[in-house]
């Protein structure tokens, strides 16, 4: 005999709301108090209440659907000195894109909020949210030379208890809160991997020490992991410049080293110091980008994939507000988005077989 499924409408009867109230409270709206809620969930729980995963799923597309109706404001909280030159970072700028292309599609809008010397204060952009009934904040990369970060690189400032909140990348590290970042690690696993598969044997990897600190020596890690799979004499050591622009270390790695390829991120920059040496890409030496966009099939290379890096910070923060949570979460989650290889004419050919 096939078990009845117990109804919104047992469950109203049983604990004595109206079934709409029921309903909200299953679905965790933040509308319902969290008395109420737990009050519900735990009638729903003795009656032994499951929800249909069918209908859920039905109800989600119908969501997607009729997003046109009502709008609801999330904060973008950008926490740079200067709020320009984090618009002026391509990456930044698809992280943003991705989260609001996904927040539209749940019937959200995400307004940014400039958290500066110049712009609003903490307190502020907590009284502005709480006036404005804005239930979450999703938290832009942080700018490492923010006033708000204090030496030991934390930030306390953000008055976040009230709050759904959640991350892109590895740069805010207070408060401990869910973020989606790219996977830098299998990125230079598999670069240094593609690499071999073509024939290059001497492959360097060369970093800014800001953009090593800035994603927690994970490419740096990779590089590491991978080298385990090298013969001795084709480990090269990495190099981490306090300046990217100094130009005589690099000279002299690149004399000590003789890499075949170097794997890098700042790749304007290392395209003129190789200019400089007389040395022509890929003729004389390679190159591997670490993070090229979409749109750019000049290099060889790893495309992050930003704007599903944007998109899954926002459902992150999007299930926190769907299931009434605020405040760091007690178990943190970090999703990590995997990148995929681009072909580019900043490697040279493999050489073909004898």
């Amino acid at each position: 005999m096939a078990i009845q499924p117990i109804t919104t409408r047992a469950i109203a009867r049983s604990c004595g709301f109206g079934q709409s109230t029921v309903s909200m409270a299953l679905r965790h709206d933040p509308r319902i108090p969290e008395a109420t809620r737990q009050t519900i969930l735990a009638a729903a729980t003795k009656l032994g209440y499951q929800p249909d995963p069918h209908f859920s799923r039905l109800m989600s597309s119908v969501k997607r659907r009729s997003v046109q109706r009502q709008t609801q404001v999330l904060a973008y909280v950008i926490l740079w000195k200067r709020a320009q030159d984090h618009y002026f970072y391509r990456t930044y700028r698809e992280y943003r894109a991705g989260a609001q292309a996904r927040a539209a599609e749940f019937g959200y809008q995400l307004e940014d909020f400039v958290v500066n010397e110049e712009g609003i204060t903490p307190r502020r952009l907590d009284a502005i949210l709480r006036t404005r009934f804005i239930p979450g904040m999703l938290v832009a990369p942080v700018s490492f030379n923010h006033p708000a970060r204090n030496p030991l690189g934390t930030e306390n400032h953000l008055l976040h208890e009230n709050y759904a909140i959640s991350t892109i990348a590895y740069a805010l590290s207070r408060p401990e809160v869910n973020r989606a970042v790219h996977d830098h690690t299998l990125a230079m696993e598999k670069t240094v991997k593609i690499l071999r598969e073509r024939k290059f044997r001497r492959i360097g990897l060369v970093l800014s020490r800001a953009s090593h600190l800035r994603v927690q020596g994970r490419w740096l890690a990779g590089y590491l992991l991978a080298q385990q799979a090298m013969l001795p004499e084709e480990i090269l050591q990495p190099l981490l410049l306090d300046d990217i622009n100094d130009f005589p270390v690099l000279a002299g790695w690149l004399k000590q080293e003789r890499p075949e390829v170097i794997i890098a991120l700042e790749m304007d920059v290392m395209q003129r110091h190789l200019s400089h040496l007389h040395l022509r890409v890929p003729h004389d030496i390679s190159l591997a980008h670490l993070d090229i966009s979409g749109d750019s099939p000049e290099f060889a290379g790893i495309i992050q994939r930003n704007s599903a890096i944007g998109a899954a910070a926002f459902d992150l923060l999007l299930a926190q507000i769907l299931r009434n949570e605020r405040g760091a979460p007690s178990v943190r989650k970090t999703v990590m988005i995997e990148g995929h290889w681009q072909d580019g004419p900043t490697l040279r050919p493999s050489p073909s077989p004898a």
